[in-house]
């Protein structure tokens, strides 16, 4: 059953991918940090959060139930903040050949329990195998998020490539740091080259602490209202990531 919310109603900004969940990969290392990072996503809008962290076989291998377990665990001091904030389940899933297999046995969690799954490749992937990789999981009735598009070389070489993706119905997410030009300067403007066409689906924060990479937000927001309008902004962090908790399709 998806956890998340069907014809109900949301607030505020959805971050669909995050490294909140404390001491599991390479983002938050504490509790108290998890929380400072979920008080800051507060102040920058965020309502509810779905946190992902990394599986990578041989590297972070964490099972559901310890993920969900940290998770309650999190809600729970979060509940004692008083902070007014959704926490659902998700992982960003390094792409291999066994992922398939273990998303139909229930051993790799999608995006709040729904047919949405966070991906991600090397940034030296070879196209095809992206391509392949993403078709062979709508194949088997899986929404691909291709995240972080912006870090792909062969993507940024050819944007043909990126426009193939989204013909597919692959969905794009970009990093807040790649539009406010945090991430470089190649990054943003191949960034800003996939926002003006409108292929993007999804910006999220990737955020792995309360410091350098920290769940903030507002200035490319801004960015984004100012070039591209305020109803594309609304789509990328409010109206896109709610059809995905709803388990609904994005048109």
């Amino acid at each position: 059953m998806c956890e998340g919310i069907r014809g109900g109603s949301i607030m505020g900004y959805i971050d669909i991918h995050n490294h909140t969940l404390p001491r599991v990969d390479d983002g938050s290392q504490s509790n108290e940090q998890s929380l400072h990072m979920l008080e800051l996503a507060y102040e920058e809008g965020f309502r509810t959060i779905v946190v992902t962290p990394h599986y990578q076989e041989g590297i972070y291998t964490h099972s559901i139930e310890f993920i969900k377990d940290r998770l309650e665990q999190l809600r729970e001091s979060l509940y004692d903040k008083n902070v007014d904030m959704k926490l659902l389940s998700g992982c960003e899933i390094f792409n291999s050949y066994s992922i398939i297999d273990m998303l139909h046995k229930g051993h790799l969690l999608t995006i709040a329990d729904s047919r949405y799954v966070l991906i991600e490749f090397m940034p030296s992937a070879d196209y095809r195998y992206i391509k392949d990789s993403l078709y062979l999981l709508q194949l088997e009735g899986y929404i691909p998020i291709l995240a972080h598009v912006e870090r792909y070389d062969e993507l940024r070489k050819d944007f043909s490539m990126v426009k193939e993706l989204v013909d597919m119905g692959i969905l794009l997410q970009v990093n807040a740091m790649s539009i406010d030009g945090s991430s470089g300067r190649s990054i943003s403007m191949f960034t800003h080259k996939l926002l003006k066409k409108q292929y993007v689906h999804l910006v999220a924060t990737d955020c792995h602490s309360d410091r350098t990479r920290s769940p903030r937000i507002s200035k490319a927001v801004n960015i984004i209202i100012k070039k591209y309008g305020e109803a594309y902004k609304d789509r990328l962090l409010s109206d896109n990531p709610k059809l995905i908790l709803g388990n609904q399709y994005i048109d």
